[in-house]
C-alpha cells in the first residue's frame, strides 16, 4: 500500500492549484481595479492627462492589489483543485489505494508557501517601490498640466478651490501678465489677488507647483464679517493643488507603506510616537499578509474536501467569505494596536493565530472522516416518541 502522494500525482495536485490560483488572481485583481479604471478613465477624458502617463499609473497600482488578492486567490485554488478531485471521486480512489488524506498537505503547503513568499516580496519590496514611482509620475503630470491649464483670455478651473484668470502669457520668458486668482480652499477666508506678473515654479523637493507672484493686491473675506482685509505685496505664494485630482493613486511620499525595507525597520526604533507605531503596524502587516497567504491555502483543504456540483462557483463564495473575515479582522487588530490596546506584535498576528487555530480543528475533523460542523444527535433535534399507555 503506498503511503504517499506520488511524483506525479503531487505535480497534477499543484498544476491544478496553481491554474485556479491564476484565474482568481485575475478576477479578484480586476474587480478591485475596476473603480480604480473608472477614475483613471476620467483624468484622460476630463482631465487632458496624457493616455500613456496614466497607463504607467495603472501599471504601478496594481502591486497594491497584488498584496491583497494573492492570499484570496491561493484559497481559490486550493478550493477549486481540491474540490474538484472530492467531486470527481478521485479523492475516493487515491484514499482506496492507501494514501492518507493528510498527503494532500503536502502540495497543498508547497504552493501555499510560495504563494506567502511572493505576497512577502510584494509587499516588502515591490509595493513600497511602486508607490514611490506613482509620487514621482504624479509630481510630473501635475508640472505638465500646470503650465498647460493657464490659456490666456480665460478663466481655468483646472485647480482645486481655485479659478485663474491670466490677460497674458509670454511663452519666451514664461511671465505671466495680469493675473487674477480667486482662492475658495477655505471656507472661512476667500482671497481674491490681483497681480502684474507672475510665474509657475515647480518644487522638486517638495514635491509641490506653487504660482509666485508679485507687485499685486490681496483682498481677504473672512465669514462671519463685515470688513475685508485689504494687503499690498512685492512677493506672494499660491500653492496650486494640481495633484489633489489624482490623489486616488498617489499617496504621500514619507508615509511607512511607500519606505524601503532598510527605512521601515529603522523607523521602528528611532521615529518617535505615532510614527514608530505606524512604522511597526507596517512592518507586521506585511508579515501577516505573507503568513495568511499559507495558512488559508492549508484551511482550503478540509473545506474543499466536501463534494460539490458547482466546485467553482462554491471555492469562489467561501475564498470571497474567508478572505474578507480576514481582512475585516485585521483592520479591527489595527484599529486595536492605534488605540494601544494592544502591540503591534501581538494585534496584527491575532487575526493568523484564529485562522491557524481554525486550519487545525478543521483537519483534525477531516482526519477522523467527521464533517466540519458537529451534527446535533436525534435526542437534541426531535423529542423522545411517547410512551405506549397499558390497558387497566
Amino acid at each position: 500500500m503506498a503511503q504517499s502522494l506520488g511524483k506525479t500525482l503531487r505535480r497534477y495536485i499543484g498544476r491544478e492549484i496553481s491554474v485556479s490560483f491564476a484565474a482568481g488572481l485575475a478576477v479578484f485583481s480586476f474587480l478591485l481595479l475596476t473603480a480604480r479604471i473608472i477614475e483613471l478613465v476620467d483624468l484622460v477624458l476630463a482631465r487632458g492627462v496624457p493616455l500613456l502617463s496614466v497607463g504607467r499609473l495603472f501599471l504601478l497600482a496594481v502591486p497594491t492589489f497584488l498584496e491583497l488578492t494573492m492570499p484570496a486567490a491561493v484559497l481559490l485554488g486550493v478550493l477549486a483543485a481540491v474540490g474538484r478531485l472530492a467531486n470527481d471521486g478521485e479523492l475516493t480512489a487515491i484514499r482506496a489505494a492507501g494514501v492518507p488524506w493528510w498527503s494532500l498537505v503536502a502540495p497543498v503547503a508547497r504552493v501555499g508557501a510560495v504563494v506567502g513568499l511572493a505576497t512577502l516580496t510584494v509587499a516588502t519590496f515591490v509595493r513600497p517601490w511602486a508607490n514611490r514611482q506613482i509620487v514621482d509620475a504624479v509630481y510630473d503630470v501635475a508640472k505638465s498640466r500646470a503650465a498647460a491649464a493657464i490659456r490666456p483670455g480665460i478663466f481655468n478651473w483646472d485647480f482645486d478651490g481655485i479659478v485663474l484668470f491670466v490677460n497674458r502669457a509670454l511663452p519666451e520668458s514664461g511671465v505671466l501678465e495680469g493675473i487674477l486668482v480667486a482662492d475658495e480652499r477655505d471656507d472661512r477666508a476667500r482671497t481674491r489677488v490681483f497681480a502684474a506678473r507672475g510665474t509657475i515654479v515647480a518644487d522638486e523637493p517638495e514635491r509641490r507647483i506653487r504660482l509666485e507672484l508679485s507687485d499685486g493686491t490681496a483682498v481677504t473675506e473672512r465669514s462671519g464679517v463685515d470688513s475685508y482685509d485689504l494687503t499690498s505685496f512685492g512677493s506672494f505664494e499660491v500653492n496650486l493643488d494640481v495633484a489633489k485630482d489624482l490623489g486616488g493613486v498617489a499617496g504621500a511620499g514619507e508615509r511607512p507603506a511607500n519606505m524601503p525595507l532598510d527605512r521601515l525597520l529603522a523607523a521602528t526604533r528611532t521615529a518617535a510616537g505615532p510614527g514608530q507605531l505606524e512604522a511597526a503596524i507596517e512592518l507586521h502587516r506585511k508579515l501577516a499578509f505573507g503568513a495568511a497567504a499559507l495558512l488559508l491555502a492549508l484551511t482550503g483543504v478540509p473545506l474543499a474536501v466536501p463534494s460539490s456540483r458547482s466546485v467553482h462557483a462554491r471555492g469562489f463564495a467561501v475564498s470571497v467569505g474567508c478572505a474578507l473575515a480576514y481582512y475585516v479582522a485585521l483592520s479591527g487588530a489595527v484599529m486595536l494596536v492605534r488605540r494601544g490596546d494592544l502591540p503591534p506584535a501581538i494585534g496584527l498576528w491575532i487575526p493568523n493565530a484564529a485562522l491557524a487555530c481554525f486550519a487545525a480543528y478543521a483537519m483534525s475533523r477531516l482526519g477522523r472522516e467527521l464533517p466540519l460542523l458537529p451534527r446535533r444527535t436525534r435526542s437534541a433535534r426531535t423529542p423522545p416518541p411517547p410512551r405506549a399507555h397499558r390497558p387497566p
